[in-house]
C-alpha cells in the first residue's frame, strides 16, 4: 500500500471508533497487534480491544496527519467525559503505527496525562508554564 492509503486506513479507523464501532478494531488490527504506551507495558491486539470498549465516548480529532513508508503520524486531540468531576477532559496525543497488509500491525503513543490528570482534579494545576525541552 501507498502512504496515502495507509493515511487513509488510520483515518477510516479513527472515524469508526469515534462512532462507538469497536468491531473496527478486529477488522484492521493484524492478529499479533501491538501497542507501545509511554509509561506503561506494552498491551496485545485483546487487551487494546478491551480497554477500546471501557473507553466508549472517547473522541479523537485528527489535528495533523503524516506518513512516510509503512508508518502513520498522527496527532489528535482526545476528549471524553469525566463522571467524577463533571468535566470532559482535553487532552493532545500522539501516534506513530506500523500499516501491514491494510492494517494495524504496531503503533507507539504518547498522551498528556498530566494535563488530563490535572482536568480530573488528581493533580494541582502546574504553576509556572513548562519550558519546552
Amino acid at each position: 500500500m501507498g502512504i496515502e492509503e495507509n493515511k487513509e486506513v488510520v483515518k477510516q479507523l479513527i472515524e469508526k471508533v469515534n462512532k462507538g464501532d469497536i468491531s473496527a478494531l478486529r477488522e484492521h488490527l493484524t492478529s499479533n497487534f501491538v501497542t507501545h504506551q509511554a509509561g506503561s507495558p506494552d498491551i496485545d491486539r485483546d487487551t487494546y480491544i478491551e480497554h477500546a470498549l471501557s473507553r466508549l465516548g472517547m473522541i479523537h480529532t485528527i489535528d495533523d496527519m503524516l506518513a512516510e513508508g509503512d508508518k502513520v503520524f498522527t496527532r489528535v486531540t482526545v476528549r471524553f467525559p469525566h463522571e467524577p468531576s463533571g468535566n470532559t477532559i482535553t487532552a493532545a496525543r500522539f501516534i506513530v503505527v506500523r500499516i501491514e497488509d491494510g492494517k494495524l500491525a504496531e503503533s507507539w503513543s504518547l498522551a498528556d496525562k498530566l494535563g488530563a490528570y490535572q482536568q480530573m482534579g488528581l493533580l494541582p494545576p502546574t504553576e509556572e508554564p513548562v519550558s519546552e525541552i
